[in-house]
Protein backbone atom coordinates (compact mmCIF):
# COMPACT_ATOMS: atom_id res chain seq x y z
CA UNK A 1 0.00 0.00 0.00
CA UNK A 2 1.60 3.66 -0.95
CA UNK A 3 1.83 5.80 2.29
CA UNK A 4 0.75 9.37 1.65
CA UNK A 5 4.37 11.23 2.37
CA UNK A 6 5.55 8.86 -1.20
CA UNK A 7 2.68 10.46 -2.51
CA UNK A 8 3.65 14.34 -1.34
CA UNK A 9 4.40 16.44 -4.51
CA UNK A 10 7.56 18.76 -4.64
CA UNK A 11 6.63 21.63 -6.46
CA UNK A 12 9.22 24.39 -7.33
CA UNK A 13 7.04 28.46 -8.17
CA UNK A 14 9.39 30.53 -9.97
CA UNK A 15 7.92 34.30 -10.54
CA UNK A 16 8.64 35.57 -13.55
CA UNK A 17 11.16 38.06 -14.51
CA UNK A 18 11.01 42.07 -14.52
CA UNK A 19 9.21 43.25 -16.97
CA UNK A 20 9.38 46.52 -18.94
CA UNK A 21 6.17 47.06 -17.80
CA UNK A 22 6.64 46.34 -14.32
CA UNK A 23 9.70 49.16 -14.46
CA UNK A 24 7.03 51.46 -15.42
CA UNK A 25 4.75 51.01 -13.12
CA UNK A 26 2.04 49.21 -15.43
CA UNK A 27 -0.61 46.70 -15.09
CA UNK A 28 -0.23 43.37 -16.11
CA UNK A 29 -2.77 40.87 -15.19
CA UNK A 30 -3.85 39.22 -18.15
CA UNK A 31 -2.26 41.48 -20.59
CA UNK A 32 1.28 41.08 -21.59
CA UNK A 33 4.94 42.74 -21.63
CA UNK A 34 8.43 41.24 -22.63
CA UNK A 35 11.05 40.49 -19.81
CA UNK A 36 13.37 43.97 -19.34
CA UNK A 37 17.02 43.33 -19.95
CA UNK A 38 17.22 43.18 -15.88
CA UNK A 39 14.41 40.71 -15.97
CA UNK A 40 16.41 38.42 -18.62
CA UNK A 41 19.32 38.33 -16.36
CA UNK A 42 17.28 37.83 -13.49
CA UNK A 43 15.89 34.71 -15.22
CA UNK A 44 19.55 33.78 -16.38
CA UNK A 45 20.90 33.98 -13.00
CA UNK A 46 17.42 31.56 -11.66
CA UNK A 47 18.02 28.86 -14.53
CA UNK A 48 21.51 28.45 -13.45
CA UNK A 49 20.72 27.80 -10.03
CA UNK A 50 18.36 25.33 -10.93
CA UNK A 51 20.83 23.86 -13.93
CA UNK A 52 21.83 20.05 -12.33
CA UNK A 53 17.99 19.94 -11.16
CA UNK A 54 15.40 17.02 -12.37
CA UNK A 55 11.93 17.66 -12.85
CA UNK A 56 9.45 15.08 -13.67
CA UNK A 57 7.12 17.64 -15.00
CA UNK A 58 7.42 21.45 -15.76
CA UNK A 59 4.21 23.68 -16.57
CA UNK A 60 3.87 27.30 -17.06
CA UNK A 61 1.22 29.96 -17.58
CA UNK A 62 1.07 31.15 -20.96
CA UNK A 63 1.39 34.49 -20.92
CA UNK A 64 4.34 36.09 -22.64
CA UNK A 65 6.45 36.89 -19.73
CA UNK A 66 6.09 33.62 -17.99
CA UNK A 67 6.61 31.65 -21.07
CA UNK A 68 9.77 34.00 -22.11
CA UNK A 69 11.14 32.81 -17.70
CA UNK A 70 10.16 29.00 -18.68
CA UNK A 71 11.74 28.73 -21.77
CA UNK A 72 15.09 30.25 -20.27
CA UNK A 73 15.10 27.63 -17.88
CA UNK A 74 14.03 24.79 -20.58
CA UNK A 75 17.38 25.78 -22.21
CA UNK A 76 19.31 24.98 -18.96
CA UNK A 77 16.80 21.83 -17.47
CA UNK A 78 16.52 20.38 -21.23
CA UNK A 79 12.81 20.17 -20.44
CA UNK A 80 10.31 21.98 -22.29
CA UNK A 81 7.08 23.76 -20.28
CA UNK A 82 3.48 22.89 -20.78
CA UNK A 83 1.48 26.08 -20.76
CA UNK A 84 -1.65 25.84 -18.06
CA UNK A 85 -4.02 28.78 -18.19
CA UNK A 86 -5.22 27.95 -14.85
CA UNK A 87 -1.75 29.42 -13.59
CA UNK A 88 -1.99 32.64 -15.13
CA UNK A 89 -2.20 36.09 -13.08
CA UNK A 90 -5.19 37.29 -11.61
CA UNK A 91 -7.20 39.47 -14.08
CA UNK A 92 -7.25 42.80 -13.03
CA UNK A 93 -10.39 43.91 -15.45
CA UNK A 94 -10.08 47.43 -16.57
CA UNK A 95 -7.16 48.28 -14.26
CA UNK A 96 -4.84 46.29 -16.93
CA UNK A 97 -2.31 48.02 -18.92
CA UNK A 98 -2.76 51.17 -16.51
CA UNK A 99 -0.47 52.88 -14.24
CA UNK A 100 -1.08 51.56 -10.84
CA UNK A 101 -1.84 54.16 -8.42
CA UNK A 102 -1.15 54.02 -4.50
CA UNK A 103 0.00 51.41 -2.05
CA UNK A 104 -2.33 49.39 0.24
CA UNK A 105 -1.67 49.06 4.13
CA UNK A 106 -1.93 45.11 5.43
CA UNK A 107 -5.40 45.70 6.69
CA UNK A 108 -6.77 47.42 3.30
CA UNK A 109 -5.31 44.64 1.26
CA UNK A 110 -6.94 41.95 3.69
CA UNK A 111 -10.14 44.27 3.54
CA UNK A 112 -9.87 44.00 -0.78
CA UNK A 113 -9.14 40.10 -0.62
CA UNK A 114 -12.71 39.58 1.52
CA UNK A 115 -15.11 41.96 -0.03
CA UNK A 116 -13.29 41.24 -3.69
CA UNK A 117 -13.79 37.39 -2.79
CA UNK A 118 -17.32 37.74 -4.40
CA UNK A 119 -17.08 40.81 -6.52
CA UNK A 120 -14.19 42.06 -8.43
CA UNK A 121 -12.34 45.01 -6.80
CA UNK A 122 -12.19 46.42 -10.44
CA UNK A 123 -14.21 46.69 -12.86
CA UNK A 124 -14.38 43.73 -15.57
CA UNK A 125 -12.05 41.67 -13.91
CA UNK A 126 -11.82 38.13 -11.58
CA UNK A 127 -13.28 37.79 -7.92
CA UNK A 128 -10.53 36.65 -5.90
CA UNK A 129 -13.20 33.32 -5.17
CA UNK A 130 -12.94 32.87 -9.02
CA UNK A 131 -9.24 33.35 -8.70
CA UNK A 132 -8.96 30.82 -6.22
CA UNK A 133 -11.26 28.84 -7.51
CA UNK A 134 -9.14 28.62 -11.00
CA UNK A 135 -5.67 28.61 -9.28
CA UNK A 136 -7.26 25.40 -6.99
CA UNK A 137 -8.56 23.59 -10.04
CA UNK A 138 -4.86 23.99 -11.42
CA UNK A 139 -3.06 22.70 -8.51
CA UNK A 140 -5.36 20.08 -8.00
CA UNK A 141 -4.71 18.75 -11.87
CA UNK A 142 -0.91 19.19 -10.99
CA UNK A 143 -0.55 16.98 -8.06
CA UNK A 144 -3.05 14.40 -10.14
CA UNK A 145 -0.85 13.66 -12.44
CA UNK A 146 2.49 13.76 -10.92
CA UNK A 147 2.25 12.35 -6.71
CA UNK A 148 5.43 11.60 -5.13
CA UNK A 149 7.08 13.72 -8.11
CA UNK A 150 9.15 17.17 -8.37
CA UNK A 151 7.44 19.49 -10.73
CA UNK A 152 8.33 23.16 -11.75
CA UNK A 153 6.13 25.58 -11.98
CA UNK A 154 6.46 29.29 -13.75
CA UNK A 155 3.44 31.61 -12.74
CA UNK A 156 2.74 35.06 -10.96
CA UNK A 157 3.25 37.32 -8.43
CA UNK A 158 -0.70 36.88 -7.30
CA UNK A 159 -1.33 33.99 -8.75
CA UNK A 160 1.75 32.20 -6.29
CA UNK A 161 0.65 33.79 -3.67
CA UNK A 162 -3.02 32.93 -4.05
CA UNK A 163 -1.07 28.65 -4.54
CA UNK A 164 0.84 29.71 -1.11
CA UNK A 165 -2.79 30.66 0.41
CA UNK A 166 -3.98 27.17 -0.50
CA UNK A 167 -1.09 25.15 0.49
CA UNK A 168 -0.77 26.73 4.07
CA UNK A 169 -4.50 27.16 4.47
CA UNK A 170 -3.61 30.64 5.80
CA UNK A 171 -5.82 33.17 4.98
CA UNK A 172 -5.26 36.44 3.55
CA UNK A 173 -1.33 35.42 3.96
CA UNK A 174 0.54 37.90 1.47
CA UNK A 175 4.37 36.69 0.48
CA UNK A 176 7.04 39.64 -1.30
CA UNK A 177 7.99 37.34 -4.28
CA UNK A 178 10.95 38.79 -6.04
CA UNK A 179 10.86 38.45 -9.92
CA UNK A 180 12.57 35.63 -10.85
CA UNK A 181 12.32 34.13 -7.36
CA UNK A 182 12.45 30.62 -6.53
CA UNK A 183 9.89 28.97 -3.65
CA UNK A 184 10.14 25.22 -2.41
CA UNK A 185 6.73 23.73 -1.09
CA UNK A 186 5.62 20.32 -0.65
CA UNK A 187 1.79 19.36 -1.00
CA UNK A 188 -0.22 15.89 -0.67
CA UNK A 189 -3.26 15.09 -2.86
CA UNK A 190 -5.53 16.79 -0.73
CA UNK A 191 -3.46 20.15 -1.09
CA UNK A 192 -2.52 19.90 2.26
CA UNK A 193 1.13 21.05 2.81
CA UNK A 194 3.98 23.71 3.67
CA UNK A 195 6.08 25.91 3.03
CA UNK A 196 9.49 25.71 2.69
CA UNK A 197 11.46 28.69 1.76
CA UNK A 198 11.27 31.36 4.11
CA UNK A 199 9.52 34.57 2.96
CA UNK A 200 8.79 37.82 3.92
CA UNK A 201 5.25 38.93 4.08
CA UNK A 202 3.86 42.14 2.29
Amino acid sequence: MESNESRVVKLTLVRHGTTLWMEQGITHGHLDAPLSERGQQEVHLTAEALRGRSFDAFYASPTGRAMQTAQAIAEVIQKDPTPDAGLMEYDFGEKEGTRFSGKFSRFAMIQKMAFGWWISPWSGGESFGAMHRRLKSALTEIVRRNPGQRVLVISHHGAINMMLQIISGQPFTFYKIAPAMVVEVEVDDHLRGKILTKLPKA
